[in-house]
């Protein structure tokens, strides 16, 4: 009677082994793979990187720092930037005086739709800059006069300076962003463009050297525009 019972439990035991490991494989066989899909845009802009280029595509450039974030603006077609006020202590080119409003491109706002799902991801812009309000800059800009705002003349157009006075062209390098579905799908946005840190000749640079090249190019822009 015993080993009746024995082999019935062993009978059993078998039966749900053999029924764990049938779901087991059942469910690895059908489970759902998350996908990855790359989504590119192509950003089409004035690259600097040079005193030369960089003082070609400007309207103005000046010299100060930035006193306090205004607000958030959209600059149309899903970009989107910040307008800062900006104490200009120097102006090297154009006329701007005293306290203006800076726009500062930050991100464009992307979307797609795959296998009926919507992704959206707002991804930064090789020009954002987040200022240092304790720092000195020089700046390149083009004049909106229907906002009475100073937009970026050239990609990069900030160049910041420690306090020894040494510059730093300042880009972001890190174009893209990652959007996920409730399934574990993903979307990488990205922003192509080309490697601004190949083309910058700026950084290193001191403050003099960069205010004599800068004037020494607009000697020249000016008699070109003559």
């Amino acid at each position: 009677m015993m080993n009746t019972r024995k082999y019935v439990l062993f009978g059993l035991i078998a039966v749900l082994i053999i029924g764990v490991t049938s779901w087991l494989i059942y469910q690895s066989k059908n489970q759902y793979e998350p996908q990855t899909y790359n989504v590119n845009s192509y950003l089409d802009m004035a690259l600097g990187g040079d005193i030369e280029k960089s003082v070609g595509f400007a309207r103005d450039i000046v010299f100060g720092h930035y006193v306090k974030h205004e607000e958030e603006y959209h600059m149309g077609s899903g970009y989107w930037g910040d307008i800062y006020t900006f104490k200009v202590e120097e102006t090297l080119l154009g006329h701007a005086q005293d306290e203006i409003q800076v726009l500062i491109s930050h991100y464009r706002k992307l979307s797609e739709t795959i296998d009926g799902h919507l992704y959206e991801a707002d991804v930064p812009l090789p020009d954002f800059v987040k200022p240092d309000m304790s720092k000195k800059y020089i700046v390149m800009l083009a004049y909106l006069k229907d906002r009475n705002i100073y937009s970026p003349a050239v990609v990069p157009n900030h160049i910041e300076l420690d306090a020894n006075d040494i510059a730093t062209l300042k880009f972001n390098p890190e174009t893209t962003a990652i959007e996920k579905n409730k399934r574990g799908d993903q979307v990488i946005f990205t922003l192509e463009s080309a490697d601004i840190s190949q083309f910058d000749k700026i950084t290193g640079l001191s403050k003099d050297q960069i205010l004599h090249e800068i004037k020494k190019e607009i000697v020249k822009k000016q008699a070109a525009e003559q």
